[in-house]
């Protein structure tokens, strides 16, 4: 719940801070806190974004906080790209999504 409400409190200042169709992509640089802003301004505004999966995304997110994890499902499905800093990191969200 905590992450949710200051979540979309960053998400509303940085839509009142930036005129945000003067970007034609955003680049979230983790899954599951930019990743957040990034799809709520696709849902929002029509940006497409990149989003790039780290450490924490994968060894904690995913792994210990279970109740966020459709959530990065929806980040993940909604990006128009995905940057996975390694391989090992890459199979490992497949394996615990179950993708292939």
């Amino acid at each position: 719940m905590i992450f949710h409400l200051k979540h979309i409190k960053i998400f509303k200042d940085a839509v009142r801070q930036y005129r945000i169709n003067d970007y034609s992509v955003v680049h979230a640089h983790s899954l599951f806190s930019n990743g957040y802003i990034a799809l709520n301004l696709k849902r929002k505004f029509g940006k497409p974004y990149i989003v790039a999966v780290r450490n924490t995304d994968v060894n904690i997110f995913f792994k210990y906080m279970i109740h966020l994890r459709r959530l990065g499902v929806q980040i993940l499905e909604n990006a128009d790209r995905i940057i996975f800093l390694s391989k090992a990191y890459r199979d490992k969200v497949m394996k615990m999504l179950m993708i292939r």
